[in-house]
């Protein structure tokens, strides 16, 4: 029996669900007797340093988890913020660690040129004592392990699914393709550079009264299908992420589709966003604990000023999404909008990107509204601007109709990812429905490397 330890910061629905995809037997638990039993344990998260290290001490949890990954030397795998938490500190908080890995977690924006934006994980790194010599090194945070200790990042998926495996039988912990820039000392490991950054292609999935849908300059929503069976054919095609928009949820003030969510992230095995009503602290957190890596939030920088600060100090910036929807008026000029493209606001795309950066957004979802599901390519000209004005990722969305509109804007408009959604779900502009995803070979030579 696995256990997946609770401590409020984690993707659990995703965790528990990949174990059962391998065959392994799982259990979520926040008990210390049910903890303090357990052959095998893991530490999840989606959070920040700081945050997490309270709700460990808060919760009564340390002693338990000590005695058991130290002194009982059960397998303990720890995913994306669960790995942070191994070692002795952070970069990215100023509280101690677990302090079981005698490293210290690095924050790899603090070592790229600016111009680089980083997607969606801050810490690529771990710095680690080497005991014969007593000098650093730094290596990457894919292969970070002592004893019986395994520590990965990203969402558990069917391709990584081993990475589980190897925690429940002790093996070595697996490769995952995250990048990192390493040096040594000479007693280390060699130094190694990172290679190109991935660009990240994300199908952008509309969601009204429970059915997918797709619009047309927010307009006229047609039925796609089933949002389920999408996930099982996406699974399949093995995409980078998926996000879920409902395009009704914010509008009309209402919450999310739980019970629909929870089948979506049942069968989904790639890293997932949502958006659409998204509007408190606690229903980001139910949605990551369904197995939710991010939320997306547009409607309520308005309607709740701070959310985004708010979210960030517990979840950490690469949890949230800040959406900004833009139109052009007719004099020409863009303006930002929410509420599905019903109201309009007063700062430009730039700058209030730029604002909502500030408040803590770790990645901007930019789409044109004029563009979207035209086909008619990317505004390439503002996700330029935006681009320019912000450190944080840029995610172009609105208008994508080939493989050469997405290399457009990454190259021309600085976009670190593109999210598509008449692409991938019809057969061609005008044809009928049809789920699918370009071929990697191709991705990687239009968009250089994204495979």
């Amino acid at each position: 029996m696995i256990t997946i330890v609770d401590y409020g910061m984690g993707n659990l629905g995703s965790i528990l669900n990949m174990l059962k995809k391998i065959g392994a037997t799982g259990q979520i638990s926040s008990d210390a007797a049910v903890i303090g039993a357990a052959t095998k344990l893991i530490l999840p998260g989606v959070g920040a340093f700081d945050a997490a290290m309270e709700r460990i001490q808060q919760s009564g949890l340390r002693p338990v988890l000590d005695a058991r990954a130290l002194e009982a030397r059960v397998p303990v795998l720890g995913i994306c913020l669960g790995m942070q938490l191994l070692g002795e500190s952070s970069e990215e908080g100023v509280l101690p660690g677990l302090g079981w890995l005698p490293a210290k977690v690095l924050d790899f924006r603090r070592r790229i040129p600016s111009e680089l934006k980083v997607p969606h994980m801050g810490w690529n790194l771990v710095r680690q004592r080497c005991k014969s010599h007593g000098s650093t090194s730094c290596i990457p945070i894919s292969c970070s392990a002592r004893s019986r200790l395994t520590a990965s990042c990203g969402r558990p998926t069917v391709s990584n699914s081993t990475l589980a495996y190897n925690a429940a039988t002790s093996s070595a912990c697996s490769s995952i393709r995250r990048r990192a820039i390493a040096s040594a000392c000479t007693c280390c490991p060699t130094s190694r550079k990172s290679d190109v950054l991935r660009v990240r292609v994300i199908p952008c999935l509309q969601l009204r009264d429970g059915a997918l849908v797709k619009t047309v300059q927010f307009k006229k929503p047609a039925y796609i299908g089933d949002p389920v069976n999408t996930v099982r054919i996406f699974n399949e095609l093995e995409v980078d992420e998926l996000a879920f928009v409902d395009i009704e949820a914010s509008r009309l003030g209402r919450e999310p589709n739980w019970a629909l969510l929870r089948e979506i992230t049942d069968e989904c095995f790639m890293p997932l966003s949502y958006g659409g009503g998204v509007a408190s602290l606690a229903t980001a957190e139910r949605l990551f604990n369904m197995g939710f890596e991010k939320v997306i939030i547009n409607s309520a920088t308005l309607t709740t000023p701070g959310l985004i600060a708010e979210i960030a100090r517990v979840f950490g910036t690469q949890a949230v999404i800040a959406a900004i929807d833009v139109r052009t008026n007719w004099l020409g000029r863009a303006q930002t909008a929410s509420h599905s493209g019903t109201r309009t606001g007063d700062m430009t795309p730039d700058r209030w990107a730029a604002a909502l950066e500030a408040e803590g957004a770790g990645e901007i979802l930019l789409t044109s509204i004029d563009r979207e599901g035209t086909w008619r390519g990317f505004d390439v000209r503002l996700t330029a601007s935006v681009t320019a004005a912000v450190r944080v990722p840029v995610i172009a969305h609105g208008g994508c109709g080939t493989l050469a509109h997405m290399a457009e804007v990454v190259q021309q408009g600085g976009a670190s990812a593109v999210a598509v959604g008449s692409l991938v779900v019809y057969q061609g502009q005008g044809l009928g429905v049809l789920v699918n995803f370009p071929e990697r070979d191709e991705l990687a030579r239009r968009l250089g490397g994204a495979a």
